[in-house]
């Protein structure tokens, strides 16, 4: 049961990559910065996070939902 915490989505622009493989990867260092960021701030920090591929329009552009526990 979650008492609290924040969603946080980072999303990518394909645009800016020439493969999906990239892109994802270069999500997951946007994460991994943030995460640092977090926790030089916040000390330990409890998350989990999803990753979602968006075909809406067709193109398959990733997203990273992250949950933040116990943070406001």
């Amino acid at each position: 049961m979650l008492d609290w915490g924040l969603l946080l989505t980072l999303t990518t622009d394909l645009n800016q990559y020439s493969d999906i493989i990239s892109a994802v990867k270069a999500l997951k260092q946007v994460w991994n910065r943030v995460l640092a960021g977090l926790r030089r701030e916040y000390g330990r920090i409890e998350f989990f996070t999803a990753l979602e591929f968006s075909f809406k329009r067709g193109h398959g552009a990733c997203h990273l939902h992250i949950v933040l526990l116990h943070i406001s």
